[in-house]
């Protein structure tokens, strides 16, 4: 999912980032933005790259927890992807299908 370009953030207008993309920003897909050691979003790389306002509404999506094997639960596949679903639940299937985020 590209993080600059897509809809994902369900609390802003357009569920979009309006911050400019820096020329050096490392950020491309919104997979980038997690420190996946600790599972949680990188507060200090986003930080440098979106306003106040986009950085509390991204540090409010819950992220799913990576202690267990990855799995799409029954009600949630790449079919109904335009369901109504947590955010939490749509960025755990957002990031099930590898090469597609």
């Amino acid at each position: 999912m590209d993080f600059w370009g897509d809809a994902w953030i369900p609390s802003l207008p357009g569920f979009k980032i309006f911050s400019t993309k820096s020329p050096s920003s490392t950020i491309e897909k919104v997979s980038d933005a997690i420190d996946t050691r600790r599972g949680t979003w990188d507060k200090q790389k986003l930080a440098g790259e979106v306003s106040q306002e986009e950085l509390e509404a991204i540090l409010n999506i819950p992220l799913p927890v990576r202690d267990r094997e990855d799995q799409l639960e029954d009600q949630c596949t790449k079919d109904n992807l335009n369901m109504p679903h947590s955010p939490s639940m749509t960025v755990q299937l957002l990031l099930s299908f590898p090469g597609q985020t």
